[in-house]
């Protein structure tokens, strides 16, 4: 019996998430620190960038576990006379 897996729609997103989570916490980072070097006020829109980020990819491995369908084949006859006898 072979059993193969594949992501639904929930894993998909899950997938967008973990890649694009750290992304955009880094650029809200990279933005603070740049704001910050040049003598500016703390942008609060990078604080929400970098916690939105790091939510996002928390989130995204429990998406990618609960949204995983599983697909089973049953062995073909010849398969099973192949390696019965």
């Amino acid at each position: 019996m072979k059993t193969t897996q594949q992501f639904n729609e929930t894993g998909i997103k899950g997938v967008m998430f973990w890649i694009a989570g750290p992304l955009v916490s880094g650029a809200g980072y990279v933005w603070a620190l740049s704001v910050m070097a040049e003598g500016g006020d703390f942008p609060m829109l990078a604080v929400l960038m970098v916690l939105g980020g790091s939510i996002g990819t928390l989130a995204a491995l429990p998406m990618m576990i609960v949204g995983r369908e599983f697909y089973r084949e049953a062995p073909r006859d010849s398969d099973v006379a192949r390696w019965s006898s």
